[in-house]
């Protein structure tokens, strides 16, 4: 079975890869026109962040009161926005 601690380092590992790749998925419109024109790229960022934040939700109470500059709550609310 697997620990608390090292359940949370791949949960943060995979949480900062899906923002990577959100960012990645924005970062190539210069303009948020654009990207709202691209479907395909727009839902890959919405995506990628859905993931993002489940991955915050799975995180255990003791490492989000340890890294208290990360707006945890913001992070794990934002599919229910």
């Amino acid at each position: 079975m697997i620990r608390a601690q090292e359940r949370d380092a791949l949960l943060l590992d995979e949480l900062i890869e899906h923002l990577e790749y959100a960012y990645e998925d924005v970062s190539a419109f210069s303009e948020g026109e654009a990207l709202a024109l691209s479907r395909k790229d727009r839902n890959s960022a919405a995506k990628e962040i859905e993931q993002a934040q489940e991955c915050a939700a799975h995180l255990s109470d003791s490492l989000l009161e340890s890294v208290k500059d990360v707006p945890w709550k913001e992070l794990r609310g934002l599919r229910n926005e």
